[in-house]
């Protein structure tokens, strides 16, 4: 009996362990890509556009938070909207006093971003007089928290953009 309770419990292991490996490579939430594209103004300009694009190769998503930072603070965050498959999305948004702007961007009627890639947000940019003529600094996000349809946290990859002055 012990040894036929031993090839019973083999058998039942060797055909679980391969389906939790199988699981765990596929089972698991596709990352998110979003892209801080590149923009530009002159020192003293006003509304400058920086596009925000999407790769959600396998999520809808539901909501995304980020705060965007410029290096050296010679941009003042105006304003974001909802572009592209994010249309119906509402954009909030905050200059916060170390000179990041905070957007929180998400659906009020419950719509989703659906599978794909494209632009989703436009940031609006007031640059500085005192902005350094001919010369890009980088454009980095942090806290940034994407979330899906059933509002569950997606793993997300940004990709820092550059402004020019």
């Amino acid at each position: 009996m012990n040894k036929r309770h031993f090839t019973l419990t083999s058998i039942v292991m060797l055909m679980v362990i391969p389906l939790a490996i199988i699981c765990l490579t596929s089972c698991q939430q596709a990352e998110i890509y979003l892209t801080i594209e590149n923009g530009s103004g002159s020192p003293g300009s006003e509304n400058n556009l920086v596009e925000i694009t999407i790769d959600n190769p396998a999520n809808t998503v539901k909501g995304i938070q980020a705060d965007i930072c410029d290096q050296g603070n010679y941009l003042q965050g105006v304003g974001c909207e909802a572009v592209g498959n994010a249309s119906g999305f509402t954009c909030a948004f905050n200059e916060l006093s170390d000179g990041c702007f905070r957007i929180i961007f998400l659906s009020i009627s419950g719509d989703v971003i659906p599978e794909g890639e494209g632009p989703v947000i436009n940031i609006s940019y007031n640059v500085s007089e005192g902005a350094p003529d001919s010369r890009c600094i980088a454009l980095t996000a942090r806290n940034v928290e994407v979330s899906d349809e059933e509002r569950n946290p997606v793993p997300a990859t940004v990709k820092q953009g550059s402004f020019c002055f």
